[in-house]
């Protein structure tokens, strides 16, 4: 299954970003980075596919900060 996968600079962000997520109901999951990817704080989220439009939306309009988002094979 193909995935998103946002990685941040800092925890605060990731639990920003996943605390709006779970407000708008929207599926996410925390995890540490896998080591192709690199990343400050070392975690990372992980949200479905067709998600992908309306999270980019919510962190612009919610001020949260990614670094990279990456397609992800589970």
């Amino acid at each position: 299954m193909e995935v998103y996968l946002f990685t941040f600079e800092t925890i605060s962000m990731v639990l920003l970003f996943e605390k709006t997520l779970q407000r708008e109901k929207i599926k996410t999951k925390l995890m540490p980075v896998p080591r192709q990817f690199s990343s400050s704080c070392g975690n990372c989220a992980i949200i479905e596919k067709e998600d992908l439009e309306k999270v980019k939306e919510l962190c612009k309009k919610n001020h949260i900060y990614y670094d990279e988002i990456h397609v992800y094979k589970q």
